[in-house]
């Protein structure tokens, strides 16, 4: 069932994606289009929370906080993601998007464990292996895009 979820998630991020892409191509490039997008699937989802609770919705003020930077985080990486898919590198950015939701929270654990002297998370030699292993897929696609695009452009420049 995990697996399922995973796949899912990869699809709707690669849909999401697409939608910006197509967006982009539609509309423009510009920061007012940028803005209309960002806040069309903002609205979006207000419209679904509320739909999933009935309309109630229970604040307390930490979590008007947490939403307030969350809401923050997500629009500056909508905008760098924009300004990334109009490049045309969608691959690129949905492997960064994927291996830096699996590495940064390892890392993070990791850290916790040595300086806070938390044992949620624990160092083995899988772990290890596994986060060797992504950021040396992250270093081949990137050397093999890099090469690819300067093999297509010395044999356009002539």
């Amino acid at each position: 069932m995990d697996y399922i979820l995973v796949f899912l998630s990869s699809l709707l991020m690669a849909l999401y994606l697409a939608a910006n892409k197509l967006f982009l191509s539609r509309y423009g490039n510009g920061i007012l289009q940028r803005m209309i997008f960002i806040f069309s699937v903002s609205a979006f989802s207000v419209l679904l929370f509320l739909l999933a609770t009935k309309g109630q919705i229970p604040l307390k003020p930490f979590s008007l906080i947490i939403a307030l930077i969350s809401s923050l985080l997500v629009f500056g990486y909508t905008l760098i993601g924009f300004a990334i898919l109009q490049n045309g590198i969608v691959a690129s950015y949905t492997l960064f998007l994927m291996l830096g939701g699996m590495i940064v929270p390892y890392v993070w654990g990791v850290l916790r464990s040595i300086f806070l002297n938390d044992k949620s998370e624990t160092i083995n030699p899988l772990s290890v292996v596994g986060i060797i292993l992504m950021l040396t897929g992250i270093i081949l696609f990137n050397a093999k895009r890099k090469s690819n695009t300067s093999s297509m452009a010395s044999r356009y420049s002539s």
